[in-house]
This record gives structure tokens, C-alpha cells and sequence, in this order.
């Protein structure tokens, strides 16, 4: 679905969507598998599990995170933990982002448009 093509006025219930595995080459798989639930073409909820790293990279449009459980690292800029909200520019190269190595991390990922990453390297 594109954004031309989700609906003008959409509401989901997080506990009522499936989380799905974000396969990706260049991430971790199976056990360590990030999953997201899929709520808007420009919208995730995810989920990294404890010790989960993915390389450096960016996003075609600006992305805000919101973290809502655990902990994430953003390359040389720390952590940032539940309850904060991060935004980034669209191109800015950053990373490796690692979750909490004991509780790993929840946080939704709003983008201007579809989300989308350019691998650094």
C-alpha cells in the first residue's frame, strides 16, 4: 500500500497486529530477527530483541522515533530510553543502532514517506 493509497483517517490496536520478521540482507535473522508491525505504509511499531545491532544507514525521508520499552543506541550519540522521542533528517548517515543488551527495545518510527534505508556500507 502507498500513502496515496491508505485511507484519509485509519486507527489500529497495537495488541491486534501481527508482528511480522523485517527480513533485510544486511540484519540479523531468525532469533534476531527485528519484528514490526506494519500500521501505515510511513508507520512501524518495532521490536528489536536484547543485543540486536544494525549497521549505520539512513532513511529517504525524516524519521521520528518514539521509544516506548527498553533502550536504544545510536552510534557515538547514546542512548536513548522509554519515553524519549528522536528525530533525524532524511540522508543523515547514523548508526549502528544496538538494543539494550538485556531488554532490548519497542519504539514506533513515523516517516514523512515510505519507509525506506540505505545501507552505509
Amino acid at each position: 500500500m502507498s500513502i496515496d493509497d491508505a485511507p484519509a483517517v485509519w486507527a489500529k490496536v497495537l495488541d491486534e497486529e501481527p508482528w511480522v520478521p523485517y527480513e533485510d540482507p544486511h540484519l540479523p535473522g531468525g532469533d534476531q530477527a527485528a519484528q514490526v508491525k506494519i500500521l501505515a505504509p510511513n508507520v512501524f511499531y518495532a521490536w528489536f530483541p536484547p543485543g540486536y545491532a544494525a549497521p549505520e544507514h539512513s532513511h529517504p525521508f525524516n524519521t521520528t522515533y518514539h521509544l516506548v520499552k527498553g533502550a536504544l543506541r545510536f552510534g557515538d550519540e547514546g542512548w536513548v530510553r522509554a519515553g524519549s522521542v528522536r528525530g533525524v533528517r532524511a540522508g543523515h548517515v547514523y548508526g549502528p543502532e544496538e538494543a539494550d543488551p538485556a531488554e532490548g527495545c519497542e519504539f514506533l518510527l513515523v516517516s514523512d514517506g515510505p519507509i525506506g534505508i540505505d545501507w552505509a556500507a
